[in-house]
């Protein structure tokens, strides 16, 4: 079963620590958070989307919630539509009314008893269970199309070919979007290390390099574009398996995997 692809748009940085936290905690669904609508358009552009939890009041970003939905309404989705479920604390039923004739396909108040991160992503998962509409993802060509892909999101975050785990990471990023659950250790280092008759630890310890100086020296501004995913605080930036996994679903999703 695939994982569930959750875009939040929140920007109470409290909330959203929140809802990381609980994803986290449990390792099952993806969760992709923006602090504004554009940012929000920009993931609906580049990822397949199951699930939209969205703030009505936006009050620290570039618009609100009822923008967004207003907006959102417009887009012509490849695959399909995200179910879209509005988290607010506007408990007015006129705010309601309009959020439901946008869009919303339903409304749970943060002054709800059992309201919680988890009752709201247990919540959303029931939709995602119950679709019928799967995604269907074609399929290009060749292995060397994917590759080439995987080389646009690795040179726009300052990942180049002049970088030792420059091509570890595009051989990573490809094996992991294959599998269903990834283990680094057990399923990509080791032939990484039979394809290039290096060690895993120089194979892992190139790639962490070459994350670390993309991170070190790509403007923060361009790293949030292409990376729009919350990084450990404590390093500032992603660990090996995060960014691989990233491109990894990011890959599937843009529709480059053989079969």
């Amino acid at each position: 079963m695939r994982k569930m692809n959750i875009l939040l748009i929140e920007d109470d940085l409290e909330h959203c620590y929140e809802y990381r936290n609980e994803i986290l905690s449990n390792n099952i669904h993806v969760l992709h958070i923006v602090h504004g609508c554009n940012a929000a358009f920009d993931i609906l552009d580049s990822q397949v989307i199951d699930i939209i939890l969205l703030d009505l009041e936006l009050h620290n970003a570039d618009s609100d919630g009822i923008f967004f939905l207003q907006q959102f309404r417009k887009i012509e989705f490849k695959y399909r539509k995200p179910f879209i479920i509005v988290i607010t604390a506007n408990t007015s039923i006129n705010t309601h009314s309009i959020a439901r004739k946008f869009g919303a396909d339903y409304i749970i108040t943060k002054s709800k008893i059992d309201y919680s991160p988890k009752f709201v992503i247990d919540f959303a998962y029931t939709f995602f269970l119950a679709s019928d509409n799967v995604v269907k993802v074609p399929t290009h060509q060749s292995e060397d199309e994917g590759k080439r892909i995987v080389v646009t999101y690795l040179e726009k975050i300052g990942i180049t070919n002049t970088l030792d785990g420059w091509s570890y990471l595009i051989d990573s990023i490809y094996i992991a979007a294959k599998l269903d659950k990834v283990n680094l250790s057990k399923d990509v280092y080791p032939k990484l290390a039979r394809k290039y008759k290096k060690r895993t630890y120089s194979i892992q310890k190139a790639i962490s390099t070459a994350i670390e100086k993309a991170w070190r020296v790509t403007d923060w501004h361009v790293l949030a574009d292409n990376y729009p995913v919350e990084v450990n605080y404590l390093t500032s930036m992603p660990s090996n398996k995060e960014l691989i996994c990233f491109y990894a679903q990011k890959l599937r999703h843009d529709s480059v995997i053989m079969p």
